[in-house]
């Protein structure tokens, strides 16, 4: 397979809102979620586990219970506990993937949709930091 030019790929973050949904869908941009369940979220629960979730792009659910929930990591150490999660993923496969995603569909480009905790610009600013893509991903 011809490997995809991720230079066309444009990708945006957001935070996760049912308006924000809609606006994605009516405006011709791909949704992918990140957040590690939708099943809390009943306006997404039913794309939780589809080929439009990728639960592995959020921080651990351990790495969120020490910095949000216990209070016993500060922001710059979350931050980079993060980063050293994020190192573990072939984010070069992922876009790949998702690029591919939003070929099929037709879409003109793609949004990460999370909620606050996953820390979305964090994701943007790494992905950036590979200059793989054309222009930089940035809030929607």
């Amino acid at each position: 397979m011809e490997e995809l030019d991720l230079k066309n790929l444009k990708l945006w973050i957001s935070l996760l809102t049912p308006e924000k949904l809609e606006y994605c869908i009516e405006g011709d941009i791909l949704p992918i979620f990140t957040t590690r369940t939708l099943l809390n979220t009943p306006y997404v629960a039913n794309w939780h586990e589809t080929s439009v979730h990728f639960p592995e792009i959020a921080p651990s659910g351990i790495l969120q219970k020490l910095w949000k929930y216990e209070g016993t990591i500060g922001e710059e150490e979350f931050k980079t506990k993060y980063i050293l999660e994020l190192n573990k993923i072939n984010f070069r496969r992922f876009l790949r993937k998702i690029d591919l995603m939003r070929t099929v569909c037709s879409a003109e480009s793609v949004v990460l949709l999370g909620h606050p905790d996953d820390r979305l610009d964090i994701v943007a600013d790494y992905i950036n930091s590979m200059h793989i893509l054309e222009d930089e991903i940035t809030e929607l």
